[in-house]
Protein backbone atom coordinates (compact mmCIF):
# COMPACT_ATOMS: atom_id res chain seq x y z
CA UNK A 1 0.00 0.00 0.00
CA UNK A 2 1.26 3.47 -0.91
CA UNK A 3 0.23 6.54 1.33
CA UNK A 4 -0.02 8.94 -1.24
CA UNK A 5 -1.74 12.46 -1.65
CA UNK A 6 -2.89 14.90 1.25
CA UNK A 7 -6.30 14.61 1.93
CA UNK A 8 -7.84 17.89 3.46
CA UNK A 9 -6.73 16.73 7.05
CA UNK A 10 -2.97 17.35 7.07
CA UNK A 11 -2.62 20.57 4.58
CA UNK A 12 -4.21 23.59 3.74
CA UNK A 13 -2.88 23.39 0.20
CA UNK A 14 -3.76 20.60 -2.92
CA UNK A 15 -2.98 16.94 -2.84
CA UNK A 16 0.26 17.53 -3.73
CA UNK A 17 1.42 19.97 -0.74
CA UNK A 18 3.78 18.47 1.68
CA UNK A 19 1.59 17.39 4.95
CA UNK A 20 1.91 18.97 8.09
CA UNK A 21 3.71 16.20 9.77
CA UNK A 22 2.21 16.35 13.10
CA UNK A 23 -1.13 15.34 11.34
CA UNK A 24 0.27 12.88 9.03
CA UNK A 25 1.90 11.06 11.53
CA UNK A 26 -1.28 10.49 12.66
CA UNK A 27 -3.04 9.86 9.70
CA UNK A 28 -0.48 6.74 8.94
CA UNK A 29 -1.26 5.16 12.14
CA UNK A 30 -4.67 5.00 12.05
CA UNK A 31 -4.69 3.54 8.27
CA UNK A 32 -1.96 1.39 9.78
CA UNK A 33 -3.91 0.27 12.68
CA UNK A 34 -6.73 -0.30 10.56
CA UNK A 35 -5.18 -2.82 8.43
CA UNK A 36 -3.28 -4.10 11.61
CA UNK A 37 -6.86 -4.62 13.62
CA UNK A 38 -8.53 -6.52 10.74
CA UNK A 39 -5.56 -9.02 10.74
CA UNK A 40 -5.28 -7.71 6.92
CA UNK A 41 -1.37 -8.35 6.09
CA UNK A 42 0.38 -6.44 3.76
CA UNK A 43 3.46 -7.02 1.95
CA UNK A 44 5.22 -3.32 2.24
CA UNK A 45 3.99 0.23 3.29
CA UNK A 46 5.30 2.51 1.07
CA UNK A 47 5.52 6.54 1.92
CA UNK A 48 4.11 8.55 -0.99
CA UNK A 49 4.53 8.00 -5.06
CA UNK A 50 7.37 9.76 -7.33
CA UNK A 51 8.39 12.54 -4.99
CA UNK A 52 11.09 13.49 -7.60
CA UNK A 53 8.53 13.39 -11.04
CA UNK A 54 8.77 17.12 -11.35
CA UNK A 55 6.19 18.59 -9.31
CA UNK A 56 3.45 16.39 -10.98
CA UNK A 57 2.72 13.88 -7.66
CA UNK A 58 4.46 16.21 -4.63
CA UNK A 59 5.39 19.83 -4.73
CA UNK A 60 7.69 19.95 -1.93
CA UNK A 61 11.34 19.16 -1.97
CA UNK A 62 13.59 16.11 -1.11
CA UNK A 63 14.27 17.76 2.26
CA UNK A 64 10.03 17.93 2.62
CA UNK A 65 9.83 14.41 1.41
CA UNK A 66 12.06 13.07 4.03
CA UNK A 67 9.97 14.91 6.71
CA UNK A 68 6.99 13.01 5.52
CA UNK A 69 8.65 9.80 5.09
CA UNK A 70 10.13 10.26 8.70
CA UNK A 71 6.19 11.42 10.04
CA UNK A 72 4.73 8.65 7.88
CA UNK A 73 7.72 5.88 9.61
CA UNK A 74 6.54 6.95 12.81
CA UNK A 75 2.86 6.59 12.61
CA UNK A 76 2.67 3.05 10.48
CA UNK A 77 5.57 1.41 13.44
CA UNK A 78 3.83 2.93 16.16
CA UNK A 79 0.89 1.56 14.75
CA UNK A 80 2.48 -2.34 13.85
CA UNK A 81 6.27 -2.71 14.71
CA UNK A 82 6.20 -5.52 12.02
CA UNK A 83 5.58 -3.40 9.16
CA UNK A 84 8.04 -3.38 5.89
CA UNK A 85 8.65 -0.23 5.26
CA UNK A 86 9.58 1.80 1.85
CA UNK A 87 10.98 4.99 0.84
CA UNK A 88 11.69 6.90 -1.90
CA UNK A 89 9.27 5.33 -5.06
CA UNK A 90 11.25 7.47 -7.22
CA UNK A 91 10.87 7.93 -11.15
CA UNK A 92 14.18 8.79 -11.72
CA UNK A 93 16.49 6.77 -10.25
CA UNK A 94 19.53 7.27 -12.05
CA UNK A 95 18.81 10.89 -10.60
CA UNK A 96 18.09 9.93 -6.77
CA UNK A 97 21.05 7.18 -6.56
CA UNK A 98 23.62 8.61 -8.92
CA UNK A 99 23.57 12.61 -9.53
CA UNK A 100 24.70 14.87 -6.70
CA UNK A 101 24.48 18.36 -6.24
CA UNK A 102 23.94 21.17 -4.23
CA UNK A 103 20.83 21.80 -1.91
CA UNK A 104 20.44 24.06 0.86
CA UNK A 105 24.32 24.36 1.82
CA UNK A 106 24.90 20.26 1.35
CA UNK A 107 26.47 18.06 -1.70
CA UNK A 108 25.41 14.79 -2.36
CA UNK A 109 22.86 12.46 -3.70
CA UNK A 110 19.27 12.25 -2.49
CA UNK A 111 20.15 8.58 -1.57
CA UNK A 112 22.79 10.16 0.68
CA UNK A 113 20.39 12.61 1.81
CA UNK A 114 17.85 9.68 2.78
CA UNK A 115 20.45 7.84 4.45
CA UNK A 116 21.75 10.84 6.45
CA UNK A 117 18.50 11.54 7.87
CA UNK A 118 17.11 8.08 8.57
CA UNK A 119 20.13 5.30 8.62
CA UNK A 120 20.25 5.54 12.72
CA UNK A 121 16.16 5.50 13.50
CA UNK A 122 13.70 5.72 10.30
CA UNK A 123 16.04 3.44 8.03
CA UNK A 124 12.84 1.74 5.81
CA UNK A 125 13.04 -1.80 5.22
CA UNK A 126 13.55 -1.12 1.35
CA UNK A 127 13.87 1.28 -1.26
CA UNK A 128 11.86 1.48 -4.17
CA UNK A 129 11.97 3.20 -8.30
CA UNK A 130 9.82 2.63 -11.05
CA UNK A 131 11.09 2.25 -14.91
CA UNK A 132 9.37 2.91 -17.91
CA UNK A 133 11.17 1.95 -21.73
CA UNK A 134 10.91 1.99 -24.97
CA UNK A 135 9.63 -0.90 -26.73
CA UNK A 136 10.99 -3.72 -24.67
CA UNK A 137 14.47 -2.35 -25.54
CA UNK A 138 16.42 -2.90 -21.98
CA UNK A 139 19.81 -1.50 -22.30
CA UNK A 140 22.21 -0.01 -24.53
CA UNK A 141 19.93 2.98 -25.03
CA UNK A 142 21.45 6.24 -25.21
CA UNK A 143 18.83 7.55 -23.24
CA UNK A 144 19.28 6.99 -19.56
CA UNK A 145 15.70 7.80 -18.53
CA UNK A 146 14.85 4.66 -20.82
CA UNK A 147 17.99 2.58 -19.76
CA UNK A 148 17.03 -0.10 -16.97
CA UNK A 149 20.41 -1.61 -16.99
CA UNK A 150 22.01 1.72 -16.11
CA UNK A 151 19.21 2.33 -13.59
CA UNK A 152 19.71 -1.28 -11.84
CA UNK A 153 23.95 -0.85 -11.47
CA UNK A 154 23.01 2.94 -10.24
CA UNK A 155 20.90 1.61 -7.61
CA UNK A 156 22.75 -1.61 -6.92
CA UNK A 157 26.05 0.52 -7.14
CA UNK A 158 25.03 3.23 -4.17
CA UNK A 159 24.06 0.43 -1.88
CA UNK A 160 26.89 -1.50 -2.05
CA UNK A 161 28.52 1.73 -2.09
CA UNK A 162 27.43 3.13 1.62
CA UNK A 163 27.10 -1.06 2.50
CA UNK A 164 31.13 -1.43 2.09
CA UNK A 165 31.88 2.12 2.78
CA UNK A 166 33.66 2.32 -0.66
CA UNK A 167 31.62 5.38 -1.97
CA UNK A 168 32.54 8.71 -2.59
CA UNK A 169 30.17 10.41 -1.15
CA UNK A 170 31.37 8.93 2.54
CA UNK A 171 34.00 10.29 4.55
CA UNK A 172 35.85 8.25 6.96
CA UNK A 173 35.40 4.81 5.54
CA UNK A 174 31.86 4.22 7.12
CA UNK A 175 30.29 1.39 6.70
CA UNK A 176 26.46 1.31 6.92
CA UNK A 177 26.29 -2.55 7.56
CA UNK A 178 22.73 -2.52 8.21
CA UNK A 179 22.07 -2.01 4.47
CA UNK A 180 23.09 -6.01 4.14
CA UNK A 181 19.46 -6.56 4.44
CA UNK A 182 17.82 -3.60 2.35
CA UNK A 183 15.76 -4.18 0.01
CA UNK A 184 15.14 -2.49 -3.56
CA UNK A 185 11.53 -2.91 -5.18
CA UNK A 186 10.80 -2.15 -8.73
CA UNK A 187 7.49 -1.77 -7.96
CA UNK A 188 6.16 0.15 -11.23
CA UNK A 189 7.42 -1.49 -14.75
CA UNK A 190 6.97 -1.09 -18.23
CA UNK A 191 8.44 -1.43 -21.37
CA UNK A 192 6.77 1.48 -23.38
CA UNK A 193 6.61 5.42 -22.82
CA UNK A 194 2.64 6.44 -22.76
CA UNK A 195 2.75 9.35 -23.75
CA UNK A 196 5.15 8.44 -26.64
CA UNK A 197 4.92 5.32 -27.87
CA UNK A 198 1.87 3.30 -29.88
CA UNK A 199 3.65 0.10 -29.30
CA UNK A 200 0.90 -0.38 -25.87
CA UNK A 201 -1.79 0.06 -28.36
CA UNK A 202 -1.26 -3.14 -30.40
CA UNK A 203 0.06 -6.83 -29.89
CA UNK A 204 3.27 -5.92 -29.82
CA UNK A 205 3.71 -5.53 -25.93
CA UNK A 206 3.31 -8.91 -25.75
CA UNK A 207 6.28 -10.12 -27.50
CA UNK A 208 8.06 -7.03 -25.90
CA UNK A 209 7.06 -7.90 -22.27
CA UNK A 210 8.36 -11.32 -22.46
CA UNK A 211 11.53 -9.91 -23.81
CA UNK A 212 11.91 -7.73 -20.70
CA UNK A 213 10.78 -10.39 -18.15
CA UNK A 214 13.50 -12.87 -19.74
CA UNK A 215 16.08 -9.70 -19.47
Amino acid sequence: VTYFASPDFVTEGNWRTPPDVAKWETLCYNIAHYFKKNNIRLSTHEIWNEPDFNGAFFSGDWVDYLNTYIAGYKGIRRANPDALMAAMSVAYPFKAFGRKYTLEGEYGTDWKRLIDACYEEYMPDAVSWHYYGREGQMKDRVDETENFAHSLETVRSAIKGFQFGTSDEISGGRKYEKLETLQMHVNEFNIYQPSADDIYQTVEIVPGMFSAIKQ
